[in-house]
């Protein structure tokens, strides 16, 4: 039986250090979703946010307006902004240190500042400054997360590991869009509360994780007890060896030096990042849009708005453990070629539905929960790509020298793509309606297609 120091230092904590920091940081980030173009709206009108009077919600959902949508749409960019720094940050931090767990500890703090800047927030830039800074803590908690995992699991199984820490992302999409809605009761405040306190057991988590560290493999079979011994015999012959062994480690650390610039040459790593921006384009234009769509033609509160969002999640606890099983045993293209058509085409396809459609809401739900299933499956893969990409880079097959940084550049490209996605959406959905929206948006996922498909890397090798 497992002792709890062993329990501290074991995969599974790891694993479920990193999953609870992924959901509660998405938690997070979904709650405030639905409530946006409320607050946005009330805070236009002169209202205070802290409002419980649900009819005075249901009247603020028949006035939203094109300027409320381009105004929510800045909280997503302001949130996009600060994975962008984040990321550089971190990514080139996560790269210098051996232990990833202070920096993925100092995330906590982000985040409870970001909600109690939201929770008293008055005007809107209070609102922007608060997204802003969720988004270093969003970048900091993804890269280091991610590295702990590669630190931890062999190439072979960081699928399946990023299966379910994708099953946690998707577990805290389907908490925060109904907590938020509580605010059309409960107040403006009481779901904030309920975020700060899913702090606490992360928190704990990542203080009592013991990490192993960074590159520990170096340690073992180089010679070094054989070192030790000669020690006791001949110093002179153990200062030579430990002046070959430090010109050796020198000389092994500018071989492996990963910069940005090999890093950019990599055409897988180059994929990864199109389809990670391809993918915070769509979801990040999806979650701006559609909240308009459904308050605008439906006359959805946001209550309601919350429970269409859950439909979107739920089929994501299924295909993101699947896509990562199978692409540890098949490959990435196994599973991102099927499912990134079947993306494009939900797509367009949410795009028809309206009230006066036969079946009303339904059909809508049953498209956004293929969007949902789909987009996650074909993501997935990509998480344990990019371990795969850095290692075999590394001239060992097991350094992770550029691991952070690769990281990064996904999450910058998940940013851009969460820039370009509300802003496009925001102004085309005023121009010429959510149906041609829907249409841009697959045409570009079925656009970029051929090159996913070449780029995309086939079956993984064992590197512990």
């Amino acid at each position: 039986m497992l002792s709890f120091t062993d329990f501290r230092s074991s995969r599974l904590c790891v694993l479920l250090t990193v999953s609870l920091s992924v959901f509660t940081d998405i938690t997070t980030y979904s709650t405030i979703i639905p409530m946006m173009p409320f607050i946005v709206d009330a805070i236009d009108q002169g209202m205070t946010p802290d409002v419980t009077a649900s009819n005075l919600y249901q009247s603020l959902s028949t006035s939203i307006t094109d300027s409320v949508s381009r105004k929510s749409s800045t909280l997503l960019i302001m949130f996009s902004v600060g994975t962008i720094v984040g990321s550089v940050i971190f990514g080139y931090l996560g790269d210098k240190v051996n232990h990833r767990r202070p920096l993925l500890m100092f995330s906590v703090f982000w985040l409870v500042l970001s909600t109690v800047l939201f929770m008293f927030g008055n005007v809107l830039w209070m609102l922007q400054l608060a997204r802003l800074i969720q988004g270093l803590s969003n970048s900091c908690i993804w890269i280091m997360g991610m590295c702990l995992i590669v630190d931890t699991f062999p190439t072979n199984k960081v699928g399946k590991q990023a299966g379910i820490i994708v099953a946690a992302h998707s577990f805290g999409f389907l908490i925060g869009p109904p907590v938020g809605a509580l605010f059309q009761t409960t107040g403006y405040k009481a779901p904030l509360i309920l975020c700060m306190a899913l702090n606490v057991p992360a928190f704990i988590m990542q203080l009592l994780l013991i990490e192993h560290k960074k590159n520990a493999p170096e340690c073992a079979g180089s010679g070094r007890l054989d070192d030790i011994s000669e020690l006791t015999f001949s110093t002179v012959d153990s200062e030579r060896s430990m002046h070959v062994d430090q010109e050796h480690s020198i000389k092994t650390e500018k071989e492996q030096r990963m910069t940005y610039l090999k890093l950019f040459q990599q055409n897988r790593l180059l994929n990864a990042t199109l389809m990670a921006l391809l993918q915070g384009f769509v979801t990040a234009g999806l979650e701006n849009s559609l909240t308009i769509r459904l308050a605008s033609e439906w006359k959805y509160t946001s209550g309601q708005i919350g429970l269409i969002f859950i439909a979107r999640v739920i089929p994501t606890f299924i295909s993101a453990p699947f896509a990562g099983i199978i692409a540890d045993r098949y490959g990435s293209k196994v599973v991102v070629c099927p499912f990134w058509l079947l993306s494009a085409a939900a797509i367009v396809l949410i795009g028809i539905p309206s009230k006066s459609t036969i079946g009303g809401i339904v059909p809508l739900v049953v498209l956004i929960a293929t969007l949902g299933f789909s987009m996650v499956a074909a993501m997935t893969p990509v998480q344990s790509e990019i371990a795969c990409i850095v290692r075999s880079h590394n001239e060992d097959g097991k350094g992770d020298n550029g691991m952070s940084r690769s990281y990064g550049l996904f999450n910058i490209a998940y940013a851009v793509g969460g820039i370009i996605g509300p802003l496009t959406s925001g102004y085309l959905y005023s121009v010429i309606g959510f149906f041609w929206l829907c249409v841009i948006m697959g045409c570009t996922l079925l656009l970029f297609a051929p090159y996913v498909f070449i780029s995309i890397g086939g079956r993984r090798v064992n590197v512990s």
